[in-house]
């Protein structure tokens, strides 16, 4: 069997994923080794079997053994001192970033102390992030300083299918995170940097200098992206006019990059009078130092490694192979960091590496001949690329761009030329300056084509196409049927192509004849009934895997409310039986802008994609108060909204949100006691404050946005729970009495506040389930007193902070009975 370290490159990727997925060291063990019983198993049958076939078992256990044990290194390398006030001393290990008022570096730490006890680090790293109204240039990579901080570890995954921010850093090596001030920041004697690395963090301030120094600000900042990856002066609206148009990845540095500069480089060379060989050993360290300027990222390495390993094909006189090259990249980044895995560069570069060859040429014959060859090369290109990559775009991004084809036909083979004279601009700005402004005219003018081009396809209403995202199933079933139009309908065309009689000629050679209706050459019928069998094969997986679509779009059935984790706010998400979302309140932070919120867009829309939620039925919201609705801006950004309801109540605080809505053309509703708010077969939600009479409602100093809260219950066959916003005691009260209040589960009022959910309030609702919304704040939510009146009415008291995201289901056919399930275990 050909290509052993394709085969060690999955052993080694199946081992990291069995190390993820189990809950001990013993089951994983257990796990690999039955893997690895049932490989040899296979092995035994697999003719021509090559032994170096047998490094995939080590591997795969060396993929768990080494992702386990990072596991843990990444879970208590600095637990012991987590939230605790600390000295740090070590060295900056990448180039420092100045954005919105902050520093952001890494550190790699040397010592931690604590009251005077210092204790050494191995390999342990922190993201440091200082706030400063300036760069603090004596910050410099390599350098030595200490900080003055309170530890924290990153958090973990909080919500289905929500960011693992701690993940997301152990890719990059990092396991603890603080934020300072710059008087809490003292720059030590002494500089540790690796001397490659210093080169290329140099060469890349130099080569933006040259960018920004010879053309417009605009341009700079797009070839800036082109070149180097350097994205951070990039307009936001142009950032996502790139992602609309489906050409976000020309931003990252990868593959076509270094083949635009290694190239002409490499001949360059040849035109002065060294060999092959002497010209490849020059390359080397100049793709090294580019590969430090880039700032080294997932998708820059891969092709890094993969040109590596051509240039030393090149030194030694070997051929190299694409399928051996691409196994040795994921091998080498793997073992040198399990967590990038799960990187989305590394599997977006690998992804879309592994279709454009696989894929390339097939789609490339199937263009008309007829069609100009840069045209079909290009179109070829970017689909191929495009067919790996869809469903993880789907899942990561949950968009897809309709435009991207066309969009790439006419911005990259731009792209090429620019990124290669871009590149002759920032060596003559050190070389002879003044004609860097002409080449600064050229390369202005052809990102300004690029950005026309990019801006007039983006603007296209339909130009991107917000998707859930697709299940594991579907994503299997995708690449599964990819793989069988690539491999295995040409295998059963050359299985079918069977010997068979033929007509001999005088002179005793075989003549063309038909026999049983096929052509016969040489004594084998040609595959034309294969072919229609394969074209049936295709058309009947298409149509199956159709109708696994329709099948995952079909509703549960069930009834199913997710407490979303927003932190310090509210998210409640229904999904009905019958398909229909209704989310009450967004969440949200005083500190958005007017146009959206970070919750919103980073955790509230991620999660509703990830449920399936593309469109929302009802939207609620509670009261006008930062943390339960900013969040909903940023959905009815994303997604159609077919209706706002609020409480009939004085809230000035709502009209920004009401305007918000009006302006996108949601109609916006009032709903106070007795009001139906929405009803389906068997379910219905009602709204039971504010009272409909108005003069019974808290006046005065009680009358703020919380006391005048959106109160509503929601019923379902036999399954009751009420949303109480955040009232108080005043509110409360008026509620007292009320049959509506007798519920199995509460949104328990007010994050826990110790002026809500007084005694008799939580007699009266007897609940068996009482979820908390709460994050980090200064208020003490959720307070103790709270949450022992709870517990001595014998609700189970489940809290975001704690169980982040809180999924409760209820099933028509078991009345009266719910499960819950949370992402954090407890």
């Amino acid at each position: 069997m050909k290509r052993p370290l394709a085969v060690s490159a999955v052993a080694l990727i199946i081992g990291i994923l069995v190390a993820d997925n189990v809950p001990s060291i013993v089951t994983g063990l257990c796990a690999v080794l039955f893997l690895c019983f049932a490989a040899l198993l296979v092995y035994r049958r697999i003719p021509g079997r090559s032994p170096f076939l047998l490094l995939a078992l080590p591997l795969m256990m060396a993929g768990f053994l080494l992702h386990f044990f990072n596991i843990q290194a990444v879970n208590n390398r600095f637990l012991p001192w987590q939230g605790r006030q600390v000295v740090i001393e070590g060295a900056i290990h990448d180039e420092p970033v100045f954005s919105d008022g902050r520093v952001i570096f890494t550190l790699s730490v040397d010592t931690i102390a604590v009251d005077g006890e210092v204790s050494p680090i191995r390999k342990g790293r922190i993201k440091v992030s200082v706030y400063s109204d300036s760069p603090l240039e004596e910050l410099q990579y390599g350098r030595m300083v200490q900080i003055r901080a309170v530890m924290e570890i990153p958090a973990v995954q909080r919500n289905i299918g929500g960011f693992d921010y701690r993940r997301f850093l152990a890719a990059k090596g990092i396991s603890g995170i603080c934020s300072i001030n710059s008087s809490q920041l003292r720059v030590l004697e002494g500089d540790r940097g690796f001397f490659l690395k210093s080169t290329g963090y140099a060469v890349r301030k130099n080569i933006l200098d040259a960018l920004y120094g010879s053309m417009p600000e605009q341009e700079a900042s797009v070839v800036a992206g082109m070149l180097i990856g350097y994205t951070q002066e990039m307009p936001e609206s142009m950032e996502e006019a790139f992602r609309r148009a489906g050409l976000s990845h020309i931003m990252a540095v990868s593959g076509a990059n270094l083949a635009f500069l290694l190239l002409p480089f490499i001949w360059l060379l040849k035109r002065i009078g060294l060999n092959p060989r002497w010209a490849s050993v020059v390359s080397l360290p100049v793709m090294l130092i580019y590969v430090f300027a880039t700032g080294m990222e997932a998708s820059v390495i891969r092709a890094a490694i993969m040109a590596g390993i051509m240039l030393l094909g090149m030194i030694i006189w070997r051929q190299t192979d694409f399928f051996c090259s691409i196994s040795a990249s994921v091998l080498l980044i793997l073992l040198s960091n399990t967590f990038m895995l799960f990187d989305i560069g590394f599997i977006l570069s690998h992804s879309a590496a592994l279709s454009l060859v696989v894929f390339y040429k097939p789609v490339f014959e199937k263009l008309p001949v007829k069609m100009p060859k840069v045209i079909r090369d290009t179109l070829a290109g970017t689909f191929s690329a495009q067919l790996g990559v869809i469903p993880v775009i789907a899942g990561t991004f949950n968009s897809f761009s309709v435009v991207s084809i066309l969009a790439n036909l006419v911005v990259v083979p731009v792209t090429g030329i620019l990124t290669a004279l871009a590149a002759v601009l920032a060596v003559f700005w050190f070389v002879f300056r003044p004609i860097c402004h002409v080449l600064g005219w050229i390369v202005s003018l052809l990102t300004g084509i690029v950005l026309t081009a990019t801006q007039t396809v983006s603007s296209v209403p339909w130009a991107e196409l917000a998707v859930a995202t697709p299940s594991f199933l579907l994503t299997a079933g995708y690449y599964l049927i990819l793989l069988i139009i690539r491999y295995g309908i040409p295998w059963m065309e050359r299985k079918f192509q069977k010997p068979c009689p033929v007509a001999m000629d005088s002179s005793g050679h075989a003549s063309r004849n038909e026999v049983d209706g096929g052509d016969t050459v040489k004594g084998f019928k040609s595959g034309g009934n294969a072919k229609r069998w394969g074209s049936w094969l295709i058309a009947c997986m298409l149509a199956v895997y159709g109708s696994l679509i329709l099948l995952d779009m079909i509703p549960s059935g069930k009834l199913e409310i997710y407490f979303a984790d927003v932190g310090q706010g509210d998210c409640s998400i229904i999904k009905t039986p019958s398909g229909k979302s209704i989310i009450i309140d967004g969440g949200g932070s005083i500190y958005d802008d007017h146009d959206g919120s970070y919750t919103g867009e980073m955790i509230v829309v991620p999660v509703l994609y990830d449920l399936k939620i593309t469109r929302i039925d009802v939207m609620i919201a509670t009261h006008g108060h930062a943390d339960h609705i900013n969040g909903l801006k940023s959905v009815m950004d994303k997604m159609g909204v077919k209706r706002l309801v609020i409480a009939d109540a004085e809230d000035s605080e709502m009209n920004e949100l009401t305007d918000y809505a009006r302006d996108k053309g949601i109609p916006v509703e009032l709903a106070d006691q007795d009001d139906i708010i929405y009803s389906e077969d068997g379910l219905v939600l009602t709204a039971i404050y504010p009272l409909e009479d108005k003069t019974q409602m808290p006046t005065g100093k009680t009358a703020n946005a919380n006391e005048l809260s959106l109160v509503t219950r929601l019923d379902y066959a036999g399954f009751s729970a009420i949303f109480t916003g955040d009232i108080g005691f005043p509110s409360e009260n008026l509620l007292l009495g009320q049959k509506a209040l007798d519920c199995d589960l509460i949104k328990v009022p007010h994050h826990g506040s110790k002026y809500s959910s007084s005694a008799e309030f939580i007699r009266q609702v007897s609940p068996t389930i009482a979820v908390i919304s709460v994050g980090k704040n200064r208020y003490g939510h959720p307070s103790e007193e709270s949450m022992k009146r709870y517990a001595s009415a014998g609700a189970k008291l489940y809290e975001t902070i704690s169980h982040g995201g809180i999924m409760v289901r209820v099933d028509s056919r078991k009345p009266g009975q719910m499960s819950v399930w949370t992402v954090i275990k407890e």
